[in-house]
């Protein structure tokens, strides 16, 4: 089985190197770099590597007419997606680490029925001592790192009219893997897919992987990112309207009025924060979000292979 990978990235030289490592140790090749003009030296970061790397590595330039970088036999995938005609493709973020079973992810893969599967996002939280990973091969690392499990959906209005909710306590949208012969470009955020006739194409939950985000890890990586989603709405915004990327609006809203580096303080947990959390179980270990969500999909086929009587039953127990 061959799986692929797009990674798309703007300013990442510290994330890059482990994220990538991370894609070849659970089993991902072949990888297209898609930069959107880093000036940061990503770009030889992943000039370097590609020197080395365990299968085939290559970069492009994210292109200025936006469409372009949503399809799959676009000018700017087409040729890699051609090249190396994968069975599977993911679209992943420089600061996203994908976590797996045995970091195995082709068996994790192997089977699936859906063309499109979901693979969950969790924020990782900040705290005095933020998680950056030096390397991505050691699973162990990953499988250990503390995530944000908790599942609340936030928006600029609730957050704002909030002073107890921390934006990195949002629920992410998940990322795609997808077979790319049944896909002709992806949607906003690349968190959906269509057909080539442009019906949405369903996706179904990939068991025994997640993604841990790593939005935010030093202040001074903070600002560069909020000054490039400035440059990005002021270039593209019109592909994002109304409370789309709403999050990146209101940062960079703060970042004009002065309030960037408090925002960033106010996402930072102490470790009693952190243990209370724990306790909730809002914080969870990789490693056990992922046995809870291959515990459910278990419970899920049982029930799904019953008569509706036997659901009836259960539920009235309940």
């Amino acid at each position: 089985m061959k799986i692929a990978a797009i990674v798309g990235v703007k300013d990442e030289c510290d994330l890059i190197q482990p994220c990538l490592e991370r894609l070849w140790a659970v089993g991902v090749g072949p990888i297209l770099v898609l930069d959107d003009h880093s000036v940061d030296g990503t770009q030889n970061v992943v000039d370097r590597l590609a020197d080395r790397s365990p299968a085939p590595l290559a970069r492009t330039a994210f292109s200025p007419d936006f469409g372009q970088n949503m399809q799959i036999d676009g000018p700017v995938f087409g040729p890699f997606v051609r090249h190396h005609s994968p069975d599977w493709l993911l679209f992943i973020d420089a600061d996203e680490f994908l976590v797996c079973l045995n970091d195995d992810l082709p068996t994790r893969l192997a089977g699936a029925v859906s063309p499109v599967l979901s693979i969950e996002r969790f924020n990782v939280p900040l705290t005095n001592d933020p998680f950056v990973p030096v390397t991505g091969t050691d699973g162990s690392d990953f499988l250990g790192v503390p995530l944000i499990a908790g599942r609340e959906v936030l928006n600029r209005k609730l957050l704002e009219a909030s002073g107890d909710r921390r934006w990195i306590m949002h629920h992410d949208q998940p990322k795609l893997v997808c077979r790319p012969g049944c896909v002709a470009e992806y949607a906003l955020g690349w968190h959906s897919v269509a057909d080539s006739s442009g019906r949405s194409i369903a996706a179904h939950p990939a068991e025994g992987i997640l993604i841990a985000h790593l939005p935010m890890t030093t202040a001074e990586r903070f600002v560069r990112k909020v000054e490039n989603a400035r440059d990005f709405l002021r270039r593209r915004g019109d592909h994002f309207p109304g409370e789309a990327a709403w999050h990146w609006k209101r940062w960079v809203d703060l970042a004009d009025r002065g309030l960037l580096a408090a925002e960033f303080e106010a996402q930072r947990m102490c470790e009693a924060t952190v243990k209370r959390l724990a306790e909730l179980g809002v914080i969870e270990r990789a490693s056990a979000v992922l046995e809870k969500s291959m515990r459910n999909a278990a419970q899920s086929s049982i029930w799904a292979g019953l008569p509706a009587h036997a659901h009836e039953e259960n539920d009235a127990e309940r």
